[in-house]
C-alpha cells in the first residue's frame, strides 16, 4: 500500500493515472493519505489527436495527476512565474508597485446580496471621489440600514450588473472605507463611462490550474519520440511521459533541496 509515513510533513504524492483506473486509485490514496489531505486532480491532455480505439465513446485524450499530501497544513506551494502576456495586464504603476484597474462589482458566482449580503451596500459617488455611507446591520432582516442620505453632489451607486442585475461589491463595508482611505477604490474613466474599480495588484506567481491542455504535455512528441531520439528503436518503454510535463508536476511542489522520488 502506498504509506506516507516515509514523507515528511510536507511531503506531497502525485500519481498519474488513465482513465480506466483513476476512480480506484483515488480511493486507495485517500484511505492511506486521508480525505483531508486530498490536494487536487489535474486533468491532462497527453494525446492531442485522441484516443479512438473503442467505437461509440469519445476519443479519450487526458491522464490524470491525483495530488494528496502528508499534512495539507504543512504544504507549500511554489508559484510560478507570470508570463509576458500576464505580466503585460498591470500597465499602471504606483509606491506599491504595478496595478491595473478593475470593476469593484462582483461577477460569476457567489456575486448576489443573497450569497454575501454584507456586501450589498450603496457607495456615495462625487466625480472622482467615492464614500461609503455611515450605516448597520439589521441581524433579523439581514440587510444594511442606511443611517444617513447623499450630499447634493453626491450619487448613489449600487453594485447593479448593465442587465439590471443586483450584484454585490468585492469588497464589505469596512474593507471598502480601508481601500478607500488608501487609494485602492477610485472613479476612473473607462471606455466613455464612469466606473467604480478597484487595483488589481500583480501576484508574485500564479496557482497551476486543474486543466493542462499545451502541446507539450504530449506523451507521443515528447515523451515517444523522444526516448526514440535518444537510444533508438532497442528500447522498449510503454507510455512515457512528456518530460514537460513531469517537470512541470515537479516544479509546484520541488524546491532546490527536495528529495523526489519516482518509485516506477
Amino acid at each position: 500500500a502506498i504509506t506516507p509515513k516515509l514523507m515528511p510533513r510536507s511531503g506531497v504524492m502525485m500519481a498519474a493515472i488513465d482513465d480506466t483506473e483513476h476512480s480506484n486509485l483515488k480511493t486507495l490514496l485517500a484511505n492511506n493519505f486521508g480525505d483531508d489531505n486530498y490536494v487536487g486532480t489535474i486533468a491532462v491532455e497527453v494525446n492531442p489527436a485522441g484516443q479512438n480505439i473503442r467505437p461509440n465513446v469519445p476519443a479519450r485524450s487526458h491522464d490524470y495527476y491525483h495530488i494528496f499530501c502528508n499534512e495539507i497544513e504543512s504544504i507549500d506551494m511554489i508559484l510560478r512565474s507570470l508570463t509576458a502576456e500576464e505580466r503585460n495586464q498591470y500597465k499602471e504603476r504606483d509606491s506599491k508597485g504595478r496595478f491595473y484597474w478593475d470593476n469593484l462589482r462582483r461577477r460569476g458566482g457567489n456575486s448576489r446580496p443573497t450569497d454575501r449580503p454584507k456586501q450589498w451596500f450603496p457607495l456615495y459617488v462625487r466625480g472622482q471621489q467615492v464614500r461609503v455611507p455611515e450605516m448597520q446591520w439589521d441581524d433579523p432582516l439581514k440587510r444594511w440600514i442606511i443611517t444617513e442620505t447623499p450630499l447634493s453632489n453626491e450619487q448613489e451607486v449600487w453594485p447593479i450588473d448593465p442587465k439590471g442585475e443586483q450584484r454585490i461589491w468585492r469588497v464589505n463595508v469596512d474593507g471598502a472605507r480601508q481601500e478607500i482611505k488608501e487609494g485602492e477604490i477610485s472613479v476612473i474613466s473607462k471606455a466613455g463611462r464612469m466606473e467604480i474599480s478597484m487595483k488589481s495588484r500583480e501576484p508574485e506567481g500564479k496557482k497551476p490550474k486543474t486543466l493542462w491542455p499545451e502541446s507539450k504535455y504530449s506523451a507521443t512528441t515528447h515523451g515517444t519520440k523522444l526516448l526514440l531520439d535518444i537510444f533508438g528503436t532497442g528500447l522498449h518503454f510503454s507510455y512515457p511521459k512528456s518530460i514537460h510535463l513531469t517537470m512541470d508536476a515537479l516544479r509546484y511542489w520541488a524546491g532546490e533541496s527536495s528529495v523526489v522520488m519516482d518509485f516506477f
